[in-house]
């Protein structure tokens, strides 16, 4: 079903028409017949805009062609498709898109490509229908226009930050030899990987892993080296609460602590074959995505925390009810907080497995990750 042309007179149409009124009334009050005849040559050729303009807009064809993935504030490439149907000529065609596009000449059954990019800072579903066609050839005083047939929807992906593997490995045995040396919190010991070797000791290495008749043999400290499952073997559990009546810095937190969820969760799928957990605390249910990590299921994680919504209330004791009844993935659970803590407390307690928490209003603390450079919204030509 074709969309109904509408027309639309422009600024400088209707400036047009005040000159063209005031010169034939002058003309005639005055009884001067060139500005009258002048006036009157202005209505002429606003007329001829008038039956001119657009007048085979419904003869064109606009498609938008764009791929997935698209990461929030990272500029992404689309195509803009325009094929002219009529065995006629069209002129002076603008494409209202994210950004416009002018054609001054589409020759007949004519198809043009242009190419642009733009920039959606926020993660989510956008869909979009308000794409406009217009055409004011061969004046610009007059516009038809149309709004663009179909309906274009897509998935923007949490934006990414960078994470450092090694530096994670040591805050999360750092921070669980913190909460060993709480009394009220004590838990077996948990090795955080699978036994690989012995090195020497560095700074910074817990001294529960040295090993100590090789020490005493070689007269150095020697300490167990364990395979690094904390990226790679692991749950992300993302609480993301958000007060009733969002502040700009609650919605910031909340964005930043999904970024750091899916930014743990694509640097474990990259080297893949170990087992991935992800849940999301939603106040309505909570979402459980468990699968092999692999790059070929990345995209379906980071497409639970792309619909993250947050509330005021996560969901934490149906999450706890879900997670006690499954078998979880060996390696530690990290906890990552937009600004509810006692959530986060619950889960540690209650899991027998190595838990780190991680707040999205600390991160400037964290050595082991960069949060993403968010562009501002933009535009770039590439037409």
């Amino acid at each position: 079903m074709r969309r109904r042309v509408r027309v639309r007179v422009t600024t400088e149409g209707w400036i047009w028409l005040v000159i063209a009124s005031v010169l034939s009334l002058t003309g005639v009050y005055k009884s001067i017949n060139l500005v009258m005849l002048l006036g009157y040559a202005m209505f002429v050729v606003w007329l001829m805009n008038l039956i001119l303009a657009g007048r085979r807009l419904q003869s064109l064809d606009v498609r938008l062609h764009y791929r997935q993935p698209i990461f929030a504030g990272t500029p992404f490439s689309y195509e803009v498709e325009i094929h002219n149907r009529s065995p006629k000529t069209c002129f002076g065609i603008e494409i209202i898109t994210w950004s416009p596009i002018f054609v001054v000449r589409l020759d007949a059954f004519e198809c043009l490509r242009r190419q642009k990019q733009h920039v959606i800072p926020r993660r989510g579903w956008y869909s979009f229908t308000r794409f406009q066609i217009k055409g004011g050839h061969p004046f610009g005083l007059v516009q038809r226009w149309r709004w663009l047939d179909g309906e274009y929807g897509m998935l923007v992906l949490p934006a990414l930050g960078q994470l450092e593997v090694d530096r994670l490995q040591r805050f999360h045995q750092a921070d669980f030899e913190r909460q060993q040396s709480l009394p009220s919190i004590r838990r077996p010991v948990v090795a955080t990987g699978d036994f690989q070797g012995l090195r020497e000791f560095r700074d910074g290495d817990s001294p529960r892993w040295i090993h100590w008749r090789t020490s005493a043999r070689q007269g150095n400290l020697m300490v167990r080296e364990f395979e690094s499952t904390s990226t790679n073997e692991m749950s992300v559990v993302l609480i993301p609460w958000l007060p009733e009546t969002p502040s700009i810095e609650a919605t910031t937190h909340l964005e930043q602590a999904v970024s750091l969820a899916a930014t743990l969760c694509s640097t474990c799928c990259r080297p893949g074959g170990r087992r991935l957990m992800l849940a999301v605390a939603e106040e309505c249910a909570p979402v459980i995505f468990d699968s092999i990590a692999s790059p070929d299921c990345e995209f379906d994680y980071l497409e639970c925390l792309a619909l993250t919504q947050g509330g005021p209330k996560p969901n934490v004791d149906l999450l706890l009810d879900r997670l006690r009844s499954m078998v979880l993935p060996a390696g530690p659970i990290i906890v990552i907080l937009s600004g509810f803590a006692d959530g986060a407390d619950r889960i540690r307690d209650e899991l027998n497995l190595p838990c780190v928490i991680l707040e999205s209003a600390r991160l400037a603390d964290f050595d082991f990750y960069e949060p993403p450079a968010i562009c501002q919204e933009e535009v770039v030509d590439e037409g």
